[in-house]
């Protein structure tokens, strides 16, 4: 910012002789002829480094423009030299100093000893200008400190909070697990108890991978991590089997569910269906879990967004117990449970709808609450696009629920080699691939499994990604490059983005993600060895 002087004199020829003396200084010129006029300079402009002011003008001095400079918080700061061609007078310089001068020039001027002077105030003036830098930047950190604390503080106790969720949600499902499991050694166990004992086991299992599978999706979005899988898919036979499979909890909880479809909504769109059903699942389910002795509605539509594209929007309105209108700002936050108070306890991790929301973007749509109030109920609407897909295109994705549709002997004659270093996995493999007629062999290590792989007429390897030393994805790639043929499956727990690329790239023919899904993996053996 430049150094700005302000000359006043109520003769022009005194401004002029005085503006071409100091014209080589850098430094930036405002001129008045009168105190008046140097009041409506100093009210219209800015941050004058200093003022130079003739004492003896007609109306208004230059003590009395000076007195109300010092009256005013914007002027009452800047330096003032006085000028003026009375003698050196004590009683002058006195009353001068008294009304807030620095200095005094005594006409005939002496413009090296102004321009001295001149470069001192210019000098200070710069360092104040960076004093007000440093203070306004100290300022400025110590506000984002503060808010950075604050932000630290509700972090903390969110996760805090999530933490104790987690642990909660982890604990019961293992406290079952294991309590079951030790039930089932007992020698005089009936096969009903032993069923239904099982039932609980797996229960469980899956409510443990379904917390685990939440976060990590959190994660993996949050990372720009996560993959979709954009397909022809029928949202519909999605939305009725969703409401088939959560009909158990709404009998549990005594709520009535409604569907309703409408006609223009068309059969088969462009989307991921694994992540539409995942959302699809959370509104139900939660709007079920809030509306005991209630009703959920589903309606499916087809509507324009503002920008007259298609959209598909699911619905999801319940008579619950609502949200109060402070919390609803809350809702898509992760980790944060609305109804957390000990009194009023609601199981999961907060996770949920904030996934959905994250998810619904990634579909090119969106998920919002479209009203809620307590004791009345909310309603959820779920929107993404509804890009049809042309008649000869659709298709239905082949699904199987259970193995129960597999022969006992799909991999008869199949020679398998399972390479992982949990000696539990191996036996788990082994004793359910084994039951469909495989012939299994196992290797604990990557080295191992490029050694018996050679050396034996495997027909299937499947291969760990993580192990000590040589890893799946190396062993792979040393398979490969010593002429091994056949298929090789990696079994892997890291879903990350790019892992199943990488894995294909390497030479791996299949990438099956951990926990086991045994349909799938069967399905996938039998379809590369046929």
């Amino acid at each position: 910012m430049p150094f700005k002087i302000l000359i006043v004199d109520d003769k022009p020829e005194n401004i002029f002789a005085l503006a071409e003396s100091l014209s080589d200084i850098d430094a930036e010129f405002a001129f008045a002829n009168s105190g008046e006029e140097a009041l409506k300079i100093l009210a219209q402009e800015q941050d004058f480094g200093l003022a130079l002011i003739d004492v003896q003008m007609p109306d208004m001095t230059g003590f009395d423009l000076a007195r109300y400079m010092r009256g005013v918080e914007k002027t009452k700061y800047i330096p003032i030299i006085f000028v003026t061609a009375n003698p050196h007078s004590s009683d002058v310089e006195f009353a001068g100093y008294h009304m807030g001068a620095v200095d005094f020039i005594f006409k005939p001027i002496n413009i090296n000893m102004l321009k001295s002077k001149i470069a001192v105030f210019k000098n200070l003036h710069e360092k104040q200008m960076i004093l007000d830098q440093k203070v306004q930047e100290l300022e400025s950190a110590k506000k984002e400190l503060e808010i950075s604390r604050e932000k630290a503080i509700e972090s903390d106790h969110t996760k805090s909070t999530f933490l104790a969720n987690m642990s909660h949600e982890i604990r019961t499902p293992m406290t079952a697990l294991i309590g079951f499991a030790e039930l089932l050694r007992a020698d005089d166990l009936s096969d009903h108890l032993r069923k239904e004992y099982v039932d609980v086991i797996i229960r469980n299992g899956q409510n443990l991978i379904e917390l685990v599978n939440e976060v990590l999706d959190l994660s993996k979005i949050e990372a720009g991590q996560l993959n979709l899988d954009t397909t022809s898919t029928q949202i519909l036979t999605i939305i009725e089997d969703n409401i088939k499979l959560l009909q158990p909890l709404a009998e549990k909880n005594r709520v009535r569910l409604h569907l309703k479809i409408d006609d223009q909504v068309p059969s088969h769109i462009l989307t991921d269906p694994l992540r539409f059903r995942q959302i699809i699942t959370n509104l139900i389910s939660n709007a079920i879990k809030f509306s005991a002795d209630g009703e959920v509605f589903v309606e499916v539509t087809s509507e324009k967004d503002s920008k007259n594209q298609s959209m598909i929007k699911v619905s999801v309105r319940d008579t619950g117990i609502g949200i109060a209108h402070e919390k609803q700002q809350l809702l898509f936050k992760p980790f944060v449970q609305l109804n957390s108070n000990t009194s009023d306890v609601v199981m999961g991790t907060g996770l949920g709808l904030c996934l959905s929301k994250m998810l619904a973007m990634l579909l090119g749509g969106d998920l919002c609450l479209e009203k809620s109030a307590p004791g009345k109920g909310s309603v959820f609407s779920l929107n993404i696009p509804s890009d049809e897909v042309p008649a000869h295109n659709q298709h239905q994705a082949l699904s199987f629920n259970s193995l129960d549709d597999l022969k006992m002997d799909s991999l008869k004659d199949l020679d398998l080699l399972v390479a992982d270093d949990s000696l539990d996995n191996q036996m788990l493999i082994k004793t359910v691939l084994g039951q469909y007629g495989a012939n299994i062999f196992l290797t604990g290590s990557g080295e191992e499994a490029v050694d018996v792989a050679l050396k034996n007429d495997i027909d299937v390897v499947l291969m760990d990604y993580k192990m000590p030393g040589l890893d799946g994805f190396g062993a792979t790639q040393q398979l490969r490059s010593q002429g091994f043929k056949h298929p090789i499956i990696l079994l892997t727990a890291n879903a990350m983005r790019g892992e199943k690329e990488k894995a294909i790239a390497i030479g791996a023919d299949a990438y099956v993600s951990k926990p086991i899904d045994w349909n799938v993996l069967i399905r996938q053996i039998l379809t590369l060895t046929c």
